[in-house]
């Protein structure tokens, strides 16, 4: 039952001191790392979210997955915001060590 996996949980999180440890945080943490490998092996957003849709057991039109992966692509783009103030910074011959 339900409560019967979350007392396990509960109590294997005691025993590892991660007393947050709860079947929820494991299938975020799991849908937001298996987000990233499969971007970093070149796989685009929609192929993502059919992963993880097929994965998590949601409809093909569920919004659920759009959750999972909105850290991972906003890390992403704020990625790209400093390499392309870096390449600016470059361009201009100021150097991002300087700033500090």
């Amino acid at each position: 039952s339900k409560s019967e996996v979350n007392r396990l949980f509960q109590e294997l999180g005691q025993s590892l001191r991660m007393p947050n440890l709860t079947p929820h945080v494991l299938r975020h943490t799991f849908c937001e790392t298996l987000a990233e490998d499969l971007f970093n092996t070149g796989h685009d957003e929609n192929q993502i979210l059919i992963y993880l849709r097929r994965l998590g057991g949601w409809s093909d039109t569920s919004k659920t997955p759009l959750r999972y992966i909105k850290r991972f692509t906003q890390e992403q783009a704020a990625k790209a915001g400093l390499a392309m103030q870096e390449k600016l910074f470059l361009n201009m011959g100021i150097h991002t060590y300087d700033c500090h």
